[in-house]
């Protein structure tokens, strides 16, 4: 049965978050809040819109407005946990699952390549903040890769949840890694996997496969993935590639089919196929 809605919805989320929280009493709480903004369709309400009637641009400004209300919900949210008298002890985690859609022409990636349904930094390198006063310290930057597979071990190791009986999580006990003096890495090796393309990083490399082409970037040198390495560097690639077939063996098929509107478009001259 549908639900009507009044509020905004960026708004009602925020309503309905804020109301579990305070219903949880004593109680421990595991809240998902998975906010809709700043997707598409880009729409936004006459408050939020109001601040921002200097920009010209109406799906600016709309976009603008979204993200200002998706920062005023996420404040009411921090500050129930807050009010509950809970700060001390609520780990708190914002992050996004993709870079923002280049397509919308209002949301920009900055120096990343591309965005949103490709494999490239633009489409999967987010920014990831966690806060839990004591533990996490205060304008901390942890630069070494990790992946949102991690926030489960992580939430069950800091809530005091035995997984030693789980096996093969794909995720990693971030705790460990953010603790002062720690410099060791979560992940030796990430894998990406969008229809038929895959991407995979290991250390300052990163290589790309879709359609038949390949590309291969030095993350070091090269965070924007300007220069393609992969004709010069066939071993590299060779030795990428295989451990993607690996990774690919050794999972489970989907338990969901691939998108079917499958489209080629080019990227740095070569073909490369989105799974929209």
């Amino acid at each position: 049965m549908p639900i009507a809605e009044a509020e905004y919805l960026t708004d009602a989320i925020a309503r309905e978050a804020v109301a579990f929280i305070d219903s949880a009493n004593d109680t421990p709480f595991f809240a998902y809040v998975p906010f809709n903004a700043v997707h598409t369709p880009i729409e936004a309400s006459d408050i939020y819109l109001k601040r921002f009637a200097n920009v010209v641009d109406p799906q600016q400004r709309a976009y603008n407005a979204m993200t200002s209300a998706l920062d005023d919900a996420v404040g009411s949210i921090l500050r129930a946990i807050q009010d509950r008298g809970l700060e001390e002890k609520t780990l708190v985690v914002f992050v996004n699952d993709n870079g923002g859609p280049i397509y919308t022409g209002v949301q920009s990636n900055g120096d990343l390549k591309l965005g949103k349904l490709f494999l490239f930094e633009g489409g999967i390198r987010v920014p990831m903040f966690a806060k839990l006063p004591g533990v996490i310290g205060v304008a901390t930057t942890f630069e070494p890769m990790v992946s949102t597979l991690d926030l489960f071990p992580t939430i069950c190791q800091m809530a005091g949840i035995d997984l030693t009986a789980v096996q093969n999580l794909d995720g990693t006990d971030l705790a460990p890694f953010l603790s002062e003096g720690n410099e060791s890495v979560p992940h030796e090796e990430l894998f990406w996997s969008n229809g038929p393309s895959t991407a995979m990083r290991t250390g300052k490399w990163k290589l790309v496969q879709s359609n038949g082409s390949t590309w291969l970037f030095d993350l070091s040198n090269d965070p924007g993935e300007r220069r393609d390495l992969s004709a010069e560097s066939v071993g590299k690639c060779k030795q990428m590639k295989d451990a993607i077939r690996r990774w690919r063996d050794s999972m489970p098929e989907p338990a969901w089919p691939s998108k079917p509107q499958r489209r080629i478009i080019t990227v740095d001259g070569k073909p490369y196929q989105l799974n929209i």
